[in-house]
């Protein structure tokens, strides 16, 4: 199992923080890496159980189950659909209120790669982590000019 963890500090108050992250259409205007996300059920509403589909820039879905949400602390999800990449995937953004308008933002990824790309490990690992940076850099930009 591999785990990636970044944060970032980001000027933003904690609560409107989840809120403009957890919004689905404000996500993919921020995200350079998310082109979709929608809900996967009838359900309209982020909640505990709720199951969404996100695609990324690179056409790659993940069906994810929020298994944890928390406003304004915390969301956590699960993958689960088969993919070409994860054996599994559990993700978690974890916000910590650091002053009156500024925000930790952790996210940590935990997951096992598919057999195929044991051997190209070192490149994998380095790249989630630079999209995992590339993600707080956007989100940190929006933020600014909102």
């Amino acid at each position: 199992m591999h785990k990636i963890i970044e944060q970032s500090l980001i000027n933003e108050e904690i609560q409107a923080l989840f809120e403009f992250t957890q919004d689905f259409e404000k996500r993919i205007q921020w995200d350079s890496q998310t082109s979709s996300i929608t809900f996967m059920n009838t359900e309209k509403q982020l909640k505990k159980g709720a199951q969404v589909t996100v695609i990324s820039s690179n056409d790659v879905r993940m069906d994810t189950e929020y298994t944890v949400f928390t406003p304004p602390h915390q969301i956590a999800i699960k993958m689960l659909n088969k993919s070409s990449i994860f054996r599994s995937f559990n993700g978690s953004w974890t916000y910590t209120d650091v002053s009156a308008n500024q925000t930790k933002l952790t996210i940590i990824y935990e997951f096992k790669l598919q057999p195929l790309y044991w051997l190209l490990q070192p490149i994998v690992l380095k790249k989630i982590r630079q999209n995992m940076r590339n993600k707080l850099e956007d989100l940190a930009l929006a933020i600014v000019n909102r």
